[in-house]
């Protein structure tokens, strides 16, 4: 006779070794994320209008683009006919209509410049085409049974594309039309509706808000996550109202470290030769700072000077030799980024560590900007950091950024014709690059403004 667990085992080995997931437990943490908003109406409700004016809403005078792949007017497509209303870039999309085309063109525009992200809102108008329309996913299954074998993992990587991505994202989607007929006053009166949306039915359950706009241009809701939202509708010409409780609800949560961001700290500990090294490293940064993608963004200077110290590493920007074409400070010769140089003897983790959050070790992209300096007088803008190093006064610009209110960096900014958009750290690190740009030195510190 065997007992409980005995069968356990016996079932896990026919399938598989069974492990438990207890060990994967942490605190949840509710963090500030991107829209995944789903718009669905009939013809002439207004989609493409109300999906701009929610797109302005959410990044003020950012950069906007709409996958169209709506039929036009004449030569141009469907949504430029509102770019006398709205400032954006346009992809017109001809059939085939594959969703696995539109999910690797999401994720390429999900790839950063050196200046962040191309686009602050990405639409979709209309998602419904890469359902239904030449080459969808109803295409692709061909009305066989067997052909959902292809087609539902083309559906399902459409999905993931959308909620991975690294922007807002809106999905418009066509509603199916019905009609109702009703008696007024001995007249027949005829009323356009819109019902279920033209995709797949579960379509909504992976976004965070799921809208309908009827022919009043009445915005109601069928599902959403956004509590401020729940038993809401919003009447003609209140999109922005619905958008503005719809941004602060996806601001609320906590600003962590950008993807990019953790990647470059994992690769600085993966430049570490000695494999038994770059492990201890990994782990004496994970016991400082947690886990990288539960990093508070305002530990980015920290991550990098924690860094900087235990690996005696020297985080600089590209500075070309005119004769051998590399680093002036390093040696390399890769132009993009940041460099940096790790030595192979221990690390020695700085005494405060232990009292600062988390460490990551993978790679994508480079560091924002490290703002370790560890010479006070430099950090202070002092009479030493007049001639300091690229690093060192990239960490002053840092520092002194940070006593900045959102008001004097919005119009230090402004003055320098660059973009405005975005939370505090955003442009506190746009004044910084530009500042770097105009060979800026810490002693300038009352002219930063």
């Amino acid at each position: 006779m065997t007992d409980g667990r005995s069968q356990s085992a016996t079932r896990a080995g026919s399938t598989g070794t069974a492990h438990s997931r207890v060990a994967q437990a942490r605190r949840a943490v509710r963090k500030a994320t991107k829209a995944r908003l789903a718009l669905s109406g009939s013809s002439g409700s207004g989609k493409t209008f109300t999906a701009l004016s929610i797109a302005q809403v959410l990044v003020p005078d950012g950069r906007y683009l709409v996958i169209d792949s709506e039929p036009g007017d004449g030569e141009q497509g469907a949504a430029e006919l509102y770019a006398d209303l709205f400032d954006f870039d346009t992809i017109e999309w001809a059939p085939p209509f594959d969703p696995r085309d539109l999910a690797l063109t999401i994720r390429d525009l999900g790839q950063p410049n050196q200046e962040g992200w191309v686009y602050d809102v990405v639409i979709v108008d209309s998602a419904s085409h890469f359902w239904r329309g030449s080459g969808g996913t109803l295409d692709i299954a061909g009305g066989r049974f067997g052909g959902w074998k292809e087609a539902t993992p083309a559906q399902d990587d459409l999905v993931l594309a959308v909620l991975r991505s690294p922007f807002h994202m809106i999905l418009c989607t066509r509603a199916k039309q019905a009609y109702a007929v009703d008696d007024d006053g001995g007249r027949q009166k005829v009323t356009k509706l819109g019902l279920e949306p033209i995709q797949r039915d579960d379509l909504e359950y992976e976004m965070q808000v799921a809208a309908t706009i009827d022919g009043q241009h009445r915005i109601e809701f069928s599902k959403t996550r956004c509590h401020t939202l729940a038993g809401r509708a919003f009447p003609a010409n209140q999109q922005g109202v619905f958008a503005q409780l719809y941004r602060e609800w996806l601001d609320s949560g906590a600003q962590l470290l950008r993807m990019a961001d953790v990647a470059a700290l994992r690769q600085a500990v993966k430049a570490v030769a000695d494999e038994g090294l770059r492990k201890q490293v990994a782990a004496d940064f994970r016991a400082a700072f947690g886990l990288g993608e539960q990093i508070a963004a305002d530990k980015l200077a920290a991550c990098w000077a924690w860094m900087a110290a235990a690996l005696d590493m020297d985080p600089h920007r590209f500075g070309e030799d005119e004769e051998t074409g590399a680093c002036t400070r390093c040696g390399v010769v890769a132009r993009a980024g940041w460099h940096t140089n790790p030595p192979q003897e221990a690390p020695v983790a700085p005494q405060e560590a232990q009292e600062r959050p988390e460490a990551p070790e993978g790679a994508t992209t480079t560091p924002e900007a490290p703002e370790a300096t560890h010479d006070p007088q430099v950090a202070s803008g002092g009479p030493a950091a007049e001639d300091s190093s690229e690093a060192d006064r990239m960490g002053a610009a840092v520092a002194y950024a940070k006593t900045l209110r959102k008001s004097d960096l919005v119009e230090a900014l402004g003055s320098r014709g660059l973009n405005t958009a975005g939370n505090m750290d955003a442009l506190g690190l746009r004044l910084v690059q530009a500042l770097m740009r105009e060979g800026w030195q810490p002693a300038d510190q009352p002219a930063m403004v």
